[in-house]
């Protein structure tokens, strides 16, 4: 996972080990970068205020004068000029605001999905860019067994089929499928890349083991 946009890091609330889930904040960046850079000058959030301002105004007196123009006692042109001047100034507002709470969301680093953090690239009082390594989240519920078949067995396995992995470091079997059979052979030889998916729930199975599937 990488920075989004410019700016230091605020907050790190993870550490190496910890168990996430999807959506969970990992990092914080300080968002004056962002506010600087969509703020017309000034803090995108000042700016925020003032057409909020601005727009309560033009609405306080759209209502008023939709009282006199149903009394009568102004014209319909100036009704539907406040009219528009409400709106105007309803949309410059919401525009703003949107963007701004867009902006900031991006200084707030979430989990894609769950899983393991394995890796901090980053702490807190570092100046970042976007493109910037920030957090390493490894998700080890499922793992995939690569490895290869041989030419006179390529044709007696299709993908779907479950077999039985012997798992060495364990010295225990588990089940897993077959999800991927390369049509090519592995450069420079007759062996053919195959993939098999193990379901890893307990979290048992760790990156980088090796195993045997029976065929």
């Amino acid at each position: 996972m990488a920075a989004k946009v410019s700016g230091q890091v605020e907050s790190i609330l993870v550490a190496k080990g910890d168990k996430v889930v999807k959506g969970q904040l990992l990092v914080m960046q300080d968002d004056t970068d962002v506010q600087l850079q969509s703020g017309a000058g000034g803090m995108a959030s000042d700016n925020v205020i003032k057409l909020k301002m601005a727009y309560e105004t033009a609405n306080d007196s759209y209502e008023q004068n939709k009282i006199l123009y149903q009394a009568g006692a102004i014209s319909k042109t100036a009704f539907n000029q406040s009219t528009s001047q409400k709106e105007t100034a309803r949309i410059a507002y919401q525009s703003a605001a949107t963007a701004l709470d867009n902006q900031e969301n991006k200084t707030s680093i979430i989990a894609p999905s769950d899983g393991i953090v394995t890796g901090i690239s980053v702490s807190v009082g570092e100046s970042l860019t976007a493109g910037t390594p920030i957090i390493t989240i490894t998700d080890l519920r499922q793992v995939i067994l690569k490895g290869s078949v041989s030419e006179d067995q390529i044709n007696k396995i299709k993908t779907g089929q479950t077999v039985q992995v012997t798992i060495t470091a364990l010295n225990k079997k588990v089940e897993g499928k077959i999800t991927f059979i390369s049509p090519v052979p592995a450069a420079g030889g007759k062996s053919y890349p195959m993939e098999i998916t193990i379901d890893n729930a307990s979290g048992e199975l760790k990156a980088g083991m090796s195993g045997l599937a029976g065929i």
